[in-house]
């Protein structure tokens, strides 16, 4: 929509860094599997893998295991 051209989606890491710990967060990925893999190593690399559940494709699940076992 017009309304909503100029604005700014953060990305991931930013969401994550203002989110407080405490905070659940759903992580819903609509893309490849490439957006998983990268998205699980984020959450990992970011100390929130006790925070964050992806919800995606059982496809990128899988590639998303295999990125980040834990």
């Amino acid at each position: 929509s017009e309304a909503f051209k100029d604005t700014r989606v953060p990305t991931l890491r930013e969401a994550l860094e203002v989110i407080p710990p405490n905070i659940l967060c759903n992580v819903h990925l609509k893309g490849k599997t490439e957006l998983a893999r990268e998205a699980a190593r984020l959450i990992e690399e970011m100390g929130r893998l006790d925070q964050c559940f992806l919800a995606c494709e059982l496809e990128s699940v899988a590639v998303a295991r295999e990125a980040v076992p834990a």
